[in-house]
């Protein structure tokens, strides 16, 4: 019997390893391309048929924004301060990936994840702005 096929976004699936670090597990495709991903975004996004970007993309982010929608409730987060929270996070990021791509990379700005930032800054003696929220 055919193993059935699995997708992540229109990529045809042919692994996925056991964990290789910090909760990520590579993924390999057909075409022998690799990604890493978190087994809440395998959970939430490989599927047994193909889906097109923005489907992926919804798949993607909603347990994301899930996460973070809950967060804001426990710590009961005043309604005048999620602008400033969200830019601050995204300040952070940005200035990660500044810091990131002063270093050696190892993979396209296209490419790009968290976990690159954070291996390429945790490499060196660099501090990073996300270990300092």
């Amino acid at each position: 019997m055919e193993a059935k096929k699995q997708y992540y976004g229109d990529r045809e699936i042919e692994s996925i390893s056991n964990e290789i670090e910090g909760g990520l597990y590579e993924v390999v495709f057909k075409d022998k391309t690799k990604v890493e991903l978190s087994k809440g975004t395998i959970s939430a996004c490989v599927t047994d048929v193909p889906l097109d970007a923005t489907s992926l993309r919804d798949k993607r982010c909603f347990p994301i924004v899930s996460e973070i929608l809950k967060l804001f409730l426990e710590e009961n987060v005043h309604i005048k301060e999620i602008d400033f929270i969200c830019d601050r996070v995204i300040m952070s990021i940005n200035e990660s990936c500044k810091l990131g791509n002063a270093k050696l990379w190892g993979a396209s700005e296209q490419d790009q994840t968290m976990a690159h930032v954070q291996r390429v800054l945790m490499s060196g003696d660099v501090l990073s702005p996300i270990q300092k929220v």
